[in-house]
């Protein structure tokens, strides 16, 4: 990656610029069903079901069954999100159910980042009260994709692979809740995948036209 480029990631030599706007980063690692699931800025990850580390694919995943399988981080107020904010995963897709959820804010009318019920789109909701993106594309199953949004003023954007596939202008001030990485708090839409990072990024809009590397940097 040249160096302009990964500048605009936030990405300078092995770290990351934007660290200290960092409030969730998980990087699986680990052997087979450990359940050592863990977040680089010190919250708590509650595994819930069967949630496990996998090898299968040649490097550390999060394997997330699609019946029960899931994460969870209890409200914290670096989940609120008043401003700008970058939402990032990297999965690789078994199945796809009815709005397999990548990233689900706890409460009605928090950020739903999830599939667009059965089409072939994922997208961002306000939860239980309107969609407001809805994608061009969905990642494909059976190979590994980088999906993202992020928000810059009231400009919302999402972006797969790192090209933009949806957009819409969103200024709402998101209260902090609890945080659900494959299913949504009322145990529905589970994620039938392998999960191989997460972040959130508070008060900044990182640039995702291009795929960062992988671990996510810690500092």
């Amino acid at each position: 990656m040249k160096l302009a480029k990964r500048l605009m990631m936030g990405i300078e030599d092995g770290t990351d610029t934007y660290w200290a706007n960092t409030v969730l980063c998980i990087n699986p690692a680990g052997v087979d069903d450990s359940t050592a699931i863990t977040d680089a800025t010190g919250k708590t990850v509650t595994v819930l079901g069967a949630a496990r580390i996998k090898n299968t694919l040649g490097y550390p995943a999060i394997y997330l069954d699609g019946t029960g399988a899931s994460l969870k981080l209890s409200s914290h107020a670096d989940f609120a999100l008043p401003g700008d904010f970058t939402l990032e995963i990297f999965l690789y897709p078994i199945a796809w159910g009815s709005n397999s959820m990548l990233i689900k804010f706890g409460a009605s009318g928090l950020i739903q980042f999830s599939r667009v019920g059965t089409t072939n789109a994922v997208g961002v909701a306000k939860a239980d009260v309107v969609w407001l993106i809805t994608g061009s594309a969905i990642p494909a199953i059976n190979a590994l994709s980088y999906v993202a949004v992020r928000r810059a003023g009231s400009a919302m954007s999402l972006w797969l692979n790192g090209v933009q596939i949806g957009s819409a202008n969103d200024a709402t001030s998101y209260s902090a809740a609890d945080v659900y990485i494959g299913k949504s708090q009322n145990n529905l839409g589970y994620l039938n995948a392998y999960v191989r990072g997460v972040r959130i990024t508070k008060g900044v809009a990182r640039d995702v036209s291009g795929t960062p590397s992988l671990p996510f940097p810690t500092s």
